[in-house]
C-alpha cells in the first residue's frame, strides 16, 4: 500500500488543475486528510483495522477549509480509531466523552476528563488568550441596549453633554464603553440567555431595559432564567430598568412629550393620557415611524436648550450606569478603571 501511494500522480482542480505540490499548504493538508478515508476503506477490505494519530489537523488551514476538514475527520472516526491533538476550538468534539486533556504533574503526563464542551475547551481558550466574549467583539466595557435608536440616542446625549470641569457629567466608564444594540428586546433576551453566563466573567456588561411592558417582561424573564442558574443579575448592578412604564422617550421632559402630542396627535396610540395633575402617563406610539418622529422632535428640542436643566432623568440613568460599570470593571479585571490605562487589563487577562 505504501509503495502504491508513493507512485501516485496527484492532481487537483480548484478550479485550475495542477499537481498537488503546486497547491497551498491548506489545500495539500485537506487533500491528504481526504485520502485517509480511502486508505482506511481499502484496509478494511483486507480485514485490517486502522489507527490514525493526527497532530494538529488545523495546521495551515484557511478558516473556510476548517469545517470541511472537520467533517472529513468525523467520517474517518466512524471507520477507524482516530486520535487527534489540537489547539483549535473547532476541532474539539462537542461530546465531552470523546475528549481528554493532558497536563504535566511532577514531570508525568496526567489525563484529564471533562464534563462539558465548555470545560473541555477552557484550557485552550485560556492558553491562547481566547475568550467566549471575543467572538462577539466585546469591548473593555460594554452596555447592551435594545435597539439601534437606543444606542444612537445615548451616544448623541454623551456628545451633547460634556464634562463641566466641576466633576459633573464625567462618567469615564460610560464614555469608554461600547454600546451594543440588538434587533429589539426579544433579540436581547435570546442573546443574554445564550451567552451572559460566559461573558459576564470575561467583560464588564451592563444591560439597559426599557420600563415599558415589553422591557419589564424581559427583565422578569432574565431574572428568572439566570436566577435558576445561580448567575447574579441584580438591579442597578447588572442591569438598569428605565422609569416604570416608559421607554427611552420617557427620559426627556414629559412636558415636551405632552406638547408633541398636542401638535402631532396622530403619532400616538389610543392609550395616550395624562393624570388629574396633567402629568404624562405611560403611552404607546402608532407605529415605528411615529416613534422615530417623536424621538427626532425631542432631540431637536433638546439641541435648542440653553442649559442642561432638562437632563435630570438622563443624568440619573448615567450616574447609575457609571457606578455599575465601575464595579463590574473592578470585579472582572481586579483593579480600578483608569482612562489612561484603559487597555492594560486586556493584556493582563490574556497573560493569565
Amino acid at each position: 500500500m505504501e509503495q502504491l501511494i508513493d507512485r501516485f500522480e496527484f492532481h487537483l482542480s480548484d478550479p485550475n488543475k495542477t499537481s498537488i505540490d503546486r497547491k497551498g499548504m491548506g489545500i495539500q493538508a485537506s487533500a491528504i486528510l481526504a485520502s485517509f478515508l480511502w486508505i482506511t476503506k481499502e484496509e478494511l477490505k483486507l480485514k485490517k483495522s486502522t489507527i490514525w494519530l493526527i497532530e494538529e489537523p488545523e495546521s495551515y488551514l484557511h478558516p473556510q477549509l476548517a469545517e470541511s476538514c472537520h467533517k472529513m475527520l468525523e467520517q474517518l472516526r466512524s471507520e477507524s480509531l482516530l486520535v487527534t491533538t489540537t489547539h483549535s476550538l473547532g476541532f474539539v468534539a462537542q461530546d465531552p466523552r470523546k475528549v481528554v486533556g493532558t497536563e504535566l504533574n511532577n514531570n508525568q503526563t496526567r489525563i484529564i476528563q471533562y464534563k462539558s464542551y465548555v470545560e473541555a475547551t477552557s484550557s485552550i481558550r485560556n492558553a491562547l488568550g481566547v475568550r467566549f466574549s471575543d467572538y462577539y467583539n466585546l469591548g473593555l466595557l460594554n452596555v447592551f441596549v435594545e435597539g439601534k435608536s437606543d444606542r444612537e440616542t445615548f451616544q448623541w446625549f454623551l456628545k451633547l453633554v460634556k464634562p463641566d470641569g466641576d466633576g459633573n457629567y464625567n462618567w469615564p466608564c460610560v464614555r469608554n464603553s461600547e454600546f451594543l444594540d440588538f434587533t429589539g428586546v426579544s433579540g436581547m433576551e435570546g442573546f443574554m440567555k445564550a451567552t451572559y453566563e460566559f461573558i459576564a466573567n470575561e467583560r464588564p456588561v451592563v444591560t439597559i431595559l426599557d420600563g415599558d411592558p415589553a422591557g419589564d417582561k424581559t427583565r422578569r424573564n432574565l431574572q428568572g432564567y439566570l436566577g435558576n442558574k445561580k448567575i447574579p443579575f441584580h438591579a442597578n448592578k447588572d442591569f438598569i430598568s428605565l422609569h416604570t412604564g416608559f421607554s427611552l422617550e420617557g427620559l426627556f421632559p414629559h412636558e415636551w412629550i405632552v406638547e408633541a402630542q398636542g401638535s402631532n396627535p396622530d403619532w400616538f396610540g389610543d392609550d395616550y393620557s395624562v393624570d388629574v395633575e396633567g402629568k404624562l402617563q405611560p403611552f404607546s406610539m402608532k407605529n415605528e415611524k411615529s416613534k422615530i418622529q417623536l424621538r427626532t422632535y425631542l432631540i431637536d428640542k433638546a439641541n435648542e436648550q440653553e442649559d442642561l436643566s432638562w437632563t435630570t432623568r438622563f443624568t440619573q440613568v448615567f450616574d447609575t450606569l457609571e457606578t455599575a460599570l465601575s464595579e463590574s470593571y473592578k470585579r472582572v479585571y481586579g483593579l480600578e478603571f483608569e482612562t489612561n490605562k484603559s487597555m492594560q487589563p486586556i493584556a493582563d487577562a490574556s497573560a493569565d
